[in-house]
């Protein structure tokens, strides 16, 4: 879905972005459906009937995901809902406003240098630090 939305965004019509997002990503979600497919194929070959059904499961719901869910019925209905006036694919999200030229602020000017340099001897001269390495502590008056 963030890849029709990516197309819709670039230009394309809500069927083409559906098209041109199926088109990039479809072979990506088959070759993950089938590493998941095998990987839970693999329990089927434990001893237990518990984890024989539960990846019998698995590797249905999986296929049907990847094949007949991602594949057909997403895009049939999202072409359907393009004939609905408006974009009812993308309802609760408006489209982009057009680009405008960016405004761009210049930096404030710059400390000199020196004056940074005579900041920070003084920080220095005020965190003098006694010969044995802590800080000397004035008495109050």
């Amino acid at each position: 879905m963030e890849s029709v939305v990516e197309h819709f965004d670039a230009g394309y019509s809500s069927r083409e972005a559906v098209v041109e997002a199926l088109r990039h990503t479809g072979t990506i979600i088959c070759v993950a459906g089938v590493i998941m497919f095998l990987a839970f194929g693999s329990l089927l070959i434990g001893a237990s009937p518990m984890i024989n059904q539960l990846a019998f499961h698995l590797c249905v719901g999986v296929l049907i995901d990847c094949f007949v869910t991602t594949k057909v019925i997403i895009p049939c209905a999202m072409a359907m809902l393009d004939l609905l006036p408006g974009n009812a694919n993308f309802w609760p999200r408006k489209p982009p406003p057009a680009l405008t030229e960016p405004t761009v602020e210049p930096l404030p000017p710059l400390r000199r240098l020196g004056s940074l340099r005579n900041s920070l001897s003084d920080n220095a001269r005020r965190s003098a630090m006694s010969p044995h390495g802590v800080r000397s502590m004035q008495s109050p008056a």
